[in-house]
Order: C-alpha cells, then structure tokens, then sequence
C-alpha cells in the first residue's frame, strides 16, 4: 500500500518503481518533522521536556542551569522561573526566584516602595541580597542572575551568609573592547551599575 505521499501522485507515476522510492524518502523525511511538530508541546513544557531543552528553557527564562545539576532539579529551577518570570523587577519576584533556586531563605533590602508625591526617601539605587545557601549553583551563575533580574541603574551587594560574593570577571578581551567601543555608555551598564557591568 502507497504511503500518503506516493497516494497523492498521479496514477501513472504511483506505478513507476523509481519514483515511488524517490518519493517516499521525502514521505520519511516528513514524517519524522511532522513527528518532532506533535511533540513540541512536550518540549516546551518543563515536566516532560528532555533535559538539554529543560536548561534550553532556562536560558529563554535567563536562568543559567549546570548539566552536573541532578535532572529533576533544573526542572524544578525552570518551573520556579517560569512561574516568577511576571514579577521580574520587583523585589517579590527576585526573592521568590532565588528561594527555589538555593532552597533556602533570602532576604533583600531596598530602599524602594511607593510613596505619596514629595514623601519619599532618597534612594540610593543599591540592594542587599542575603543568601542562606546556594542550592547548588555556582556563585558567578547566581550573581549575573540577579544582575539581569534587578532594574537598570540599580546596583547591589550579594552577600552569603556574612561573606560577600564577588562579581565574576568578565570574559578575556571584553573591557577592551567596551571601553575602546563608540557606543556611549548607556545609563546602568558599563561604569554605572556593579551587577549589569559584569554580567
């Protein structure tokens, strides 16, 4: 029997050995795409997703997820991003964000809010993020996270337990080729905010 790609042929060629080969390898091709096509949900969804797609997830999220982790738990990283992912910005969605990652307690300190017109306090565009653990992920991964979660302009300190953490060194050549770049600085990145600077 013909698969559904040789059938739609017209008949003389249905009956022409060579084009009914030549035919049907596209019809495989097809098929499989058309196989990868009704799995995409699948794929998309971070309970059912292979593993290389679960941290392919995270980084859409703008989590950064070590394969060395164990699966279930870059899982669970990816959902609590996904399910955080409306609140980026606020002091809420960082901290929601950061306790299901380190699986511990975060605290975070600014100086924001909402105040009547002339009521409110200086603010000095810097935050305290204090960590009880790391949950796994490296310091530097945990350290560009909140750097690419916090508002532009605004700076802030990570501390884990009582020692602060360090920003990672950027990659070899990168400040050269920013601070020789034409582009004027834009106001937050270079030179102006700690945690979007090394990011």
């Amino acid at each position: 029997m013909p698969g559904w790609l040789v059938a739609q042929l017209p008949r003389v060629l249905q009956q022409d050995r060579f084009t009914r080969r030549f035919v049907s390898v596209f019809e495989s091709l097809a098929d499989e795409v058309r196989t990868e096509i009704d799995a995409l949900e699948y794929y998309l969804d971070a309970d059912t997703a292979p593993p290389e797609f679960v941290r392919w997830l995270g980084s859409w999220l703008l989590v950064t997820i070590d394969a060395s982790m164990p699966e279930e738990r870059q899982r669970e990283i990816v959902r609590a991003a996904g399910a955080y992912y409306a609140r980026r910005g606020t002091s809420y969605g960082l901290q929601g964000l950061l306790e299901a990652i380190t699986l511990g307690e975060v605290r975070i300190v600014d100086g924001g809010g909402t105040w009547a017109t002339g009521d409110a306090p200086p603010n000095p565009g810097r935050i305290l993020v204090r960590l009880e653990a790391t949950g796994g992920m490296p310091e530097g991964h945990l350290h560009r996270l909140i750097a690419a979660e916090i508002p532009i302009g605004v700076t802030f300190e990570l501390r884990l337990g009582e020692r602060t953490i360090e920003p990672p060194a950027a990659p070899r050549g990168v400040e050269e080729i920013l601070r020789t770049s034409s582009v004027p600085d834009m106001p937050g990145t270079v030179g102006t905010a700690e945690g979007s600077a090394n990011s």
